[in-house]
């Protein structure tokens, strides 16, 4: 297992180890996807995107121990997380198309129902 692990939910990248956790916000993380060049990402990153002093610092110790991070957090930022926004729209759309149809039948379904309970009435008399 890797010292670092990147996850990401909701907008949002958290990176943890052991009983550590950093929380980059969706806003940043936005602006982080727009940053194309490395070097640009990592300067907005320390920056911008830790907030604090102590979160920096963390992350410069984890930096040292995993040689690995810089790459998997500008490939977890640019190219994870767009499939997963992808992924979300597409469901988006699918539901919106899905629920269109059935909106529609239930408004025809509630309007027959009072003319079916007059006929049963009339039918009584």
């Amino acid at each position: 297992m890797q010292p670092v692990e990147i996850v990401h939910n909701e907008g949002a990248v958290v990176l943890r180890a052991r009983a550590s956790e950093l929380l980059i916000l969706p806003f940043h993380v936005k602006e982080l996807q727009g940053l194309k060049k490395p070097q640009g990402f990592a300067e907005y990153f320390k920056s911008q995107a830790l907030v604090n002093r102590p979160a920096r610092k963390l992350f410069e110790a984890w930096l040292r121990k995993d040689g690995t991070l810089w790459p998997r957090l500008f490939k977890t930022v640019h190219e994870e997380m767009d499939a997963v926004e992808l992924e979300e729209e597409t469901e988006a759309v699918d539901e919106v198309k899905t629920t269109k149809p059935e909106a529609n039948t239930e408004k025809k379904a509630t309007k027959k129902e009072p003319t079916e309970k007059k006929e049963k009435v009339s039918a009584s008399k």
